[in-house]
């Protein structure tokens, strides 16, 4: 009992040590864009939620967590705003529609958005494309206005890869170009509707907190929203990114609250010393014997290793996108010839942003002179978050035939044929 008791004072101690440790060390920053309006992180909107009114004065702002035709069908609109600021915006025909008709009445809608989705780009004739750069770690190329009262002399240039998304396709016909980078590429359209307008901004990053926290970024900001001036309402959706911010898992809401968390490694920890303390058999030590070497993979570290040290990002690059055009090619037979996104998200089942973002990259590498290694990182973390969502389908369409097959084989045991039925 003795031996119980050291073990126990032990246990206590050290877990009180770690949460000590815990609770003063210090916060990493979180760099995710969640672009929600709660979100004090750099890539959040509360900044933005928080001094909408000093950039159109006189306006009352609204949040909305719910779907557009939801919002814009609960009554009618007169000289409101509505701004989307999301990483993806999926909008259904009936929510574009809807969108539209609030524009056509005098409204404003301004997005915000990497991806406006498959039916907005349709109806609007556009698709986006990220800029790649030789400096992708510094500054990117510059953005400035069109309009000469926004215009700035020495334009705009912004780190952390913000404002190099630009629109690829427009239809000039009926979109006015009201912003653009130093290649003369669109990032700001401008669509008349009638009485009204519809405002897109190819890079929601923008109008994040880590933009509007320094003087170009708000600067920036202030002068594109400036086209919201005059609304007396402003309505703020937060639908398209409160998925990101909200979940159900129950871990999770554990993780979030800082009280719950410590209980929950409390228990664990209590948990563990109790099954410590109870376990009556010995187990006898089992040497550990060492694997035998892989020599294959000795073999690929060390090359690897040279590859990276010599630091031709473009070659490995263009490696990766070999390679990555073969499995293409050998697991969902997709000529490289005809590869386009909508391919991509259609027969791999990967999702819709992802495929699009790795097509777009996949051309930037193809078209590249050089690549720096902050490109080559990103070029490689899209590559594997789509291997990873690619085999999360198969795994899930092996999973649906095995059940069809189960189900085929035991119809005929249920019905009025078996023998052993009564």
């Amino acid at each position: 009992m003795r031996g119980y008791r050291a073990y126990l004072v032990t246990g206590i101690v050290l877990l009180v040590i770690y949460l000590v440790a815990q609770y003063n060390k210090p916060v990493a920053t979180n760099w995710t864009q969640t672009f929600s309006s709660k979100d004090k992180i750099p890539f959040g909107t509360l900044v933005l939620a928080e001094r909408l009114t000093d950039v159109v004065p006189g306006s009352r702002v609204t949040e909305s967590a719910q779907p557009v035709y939801n919002t814009l069908n609960s009554r009618r609109f007169r000289k409101t705003a509505y701004l989307i600021v999301a990483g993806s915006v999926e909008l259904g025909k009936e929510d574009l529609s809807r969108l539209q008709q609030f524009a056509a009445s005098g409204n404003s809608v301004f997005i915000a958005t990497y991806n406006f989705g498959k039916t907005f780009s349709q109806a609007f004739g556009i698709s986006q494309s990220f800029a790649f750069t030789a400096a992708a770690a510094k500054k990117g190329p510059a953005i400035n206005f069109t309009n000469p009262a926004l215009r700035r002399n020495a334009g705009f240039r912004f780190d952390k890869q913000i404002g190099r998304t630009y629109f690829r396709k427009l239809d000039s016909t009926r979109a006015t170009v009201l912003g653009t980078d130093e290649n003369n590429r669109a990032n700001f359209l401008r669509y008349k509707i009638r009485k009204g307008f519809i405002y897109l901004l190819a890079d929601p990053a923008l109008l994040s907190n880590y933009q509007l926290l320094n003087a170009d970024g708000a600067d920036y900001a202030a002068r594109s929203l400036s086209y919201l001036a005059g609304s007396h309402n402003v309505l703020l959706d937060t639908y398209y990114s409160i998925g990101i911010r909200h979940s159900s898992d129950t871990l999770r809401v554990f993780f979030s609250h800082e009280p719950l968390r410590y209980a929950y490694y409390l228990t664990i920890s209590g948990l563990l010393l109790f099954v410590l303390f109870e376990v009556k058999r010995r187990q006898r030590i089992i040497p550990v014997a060492d694997p035998l070497e892989n020599s294959s993979v000795a073999f690929t570290k060390v090359v690897s290793s040279v590859y990276f040290h010599e630091g031709n990002h473009l070659d490995i690059a263009q490696k990766r996108l070999t390679a990555l055009k073969e499995f293409l090619r050998a697991r969902f037979f997709i000529d490289a010839k005809t590869l386009n996104a909508e391919t991509l998200e259609h027969k791999t089942g990967a999702r819709p942003a992802t495929a699009r973002l790795l097509f777009q990259r996949m051309q930037a590498v193809e078209q590249a002179t050089t690549l720096t290694e902050g490109e080559l990182l990103s070029f490689n973390e899209i590559i594997e978050q789509f291997y990873k969502q690619t085999r999360t389908t198969e795994w899930s369409r092996t999973n649906f035939n095995r059940e069809q097959t189960w189900i085929s084989w035991a119809m005929p045991l249920t019905g009025s044929g078996n023998p052993f039925r009564r």
